[in-house]
């Protein structure tokens, strides 16, 4: 991919947009910040952090496909943003993709071994995707027939 490149007047005022939208964001008003965001991205979209606080936004205002796709545009941008892979992995498993949201904060966790919130996101999501494959393995053995139960023995 190559990554377009903004000139000095566009990178400026792609701050400010940040700044305004930041103020926005702080005042729970997510759709504005959404808004001023965007036009941050517009202005210079070499930020990988415009996407992940557009994508935490997003995320806010149930606005789930949009996180992860400004997650993942912020990944191509710097595919080592911690930050990125923490906004897709909480996007993911709001829309229920468990074992790609589990791969995400599996990846958090490795980068921020530290990261003691990021761990128990990680385990919360590894249990509930375990919960559910044993729930699964439970019902699929309910729906099959047994053997036994199709041989006619009068």
């Amino acid at each position: 991919m190559v990554t377009p490149i903004a000139d000095a007047q566009a990178v400026s005022r792609a701050n400010e947009l940040k700044l305004e939208a930041n103020a926005f964001y702080a005042n729970k008003q997510y759709h504005e910040a959404i808004d001023k965001y965007t036009l941050a991205i517009e202005a210079d979209p070499t930020v990988s952090a415009f996407f992940t606080n557009r994508a935490q936004c997003h995320l806010l205002t149930e606005g789930y496909g949009a996180a992860r796709d400004d997650a993942n545009a912020a990944l191509e941008l710097d595919p080592g943003f911690i930050k990125a892979y923490y906004r897709r992995a909480a996007a993911l498993l709001a829309m229920g993709k468990l074992k790609e949201a589990r791969a995400d904060y599996r990846e958090v966790t490795k980068r921020a071994p530290k990261d003691a919130v990021a761990h128990k996101k990680h385990a919360e999501c590894d249990k509930l995707y375990r919960r559910i494959q044993f729930e699964k393995a439970i019902d699929s053995d309910s729906d099959r027939k047994r053997v036994a139960d199709s041989v006619d023995l009068s």
